[in-house]
């Protein structure tokens, strides 16, 4: 298990919040995140808790790949 630091930082209202969700292509090799929200208020960049649940490495490039997705409500 690791985590990832988000390059960009996000800033929400008291009336937004949100749920972070794995992207089906990195889950379909093993890689998935640990289920977390975004909490209103929050300021910062995000930090994902991940884990790989195959035996096989998975890399991601910075910049490039994705590996989840923020949804606001």
């Amino acid at each position: 298990m690791g985590s990832i630091e988000t390059n960009e930082s996000i800033w929400v209202s008291k009336k937004i919040s949100g749920t972070y969700h794995s992207k089906v292509a990195l889950v379909s090799k093993g890689l998935s995140h640990i289920g977390t929200t975004l909490d209103p208020e929050y300021v910062g960049c995000s930090l994902i808790a991940i884990h790989n649940h195959s035996n096989q490495d998975v890399s991601l490039t910075p910049e490039i790949d994705t590996f989840a997705t923020l949804v606001f409500h």
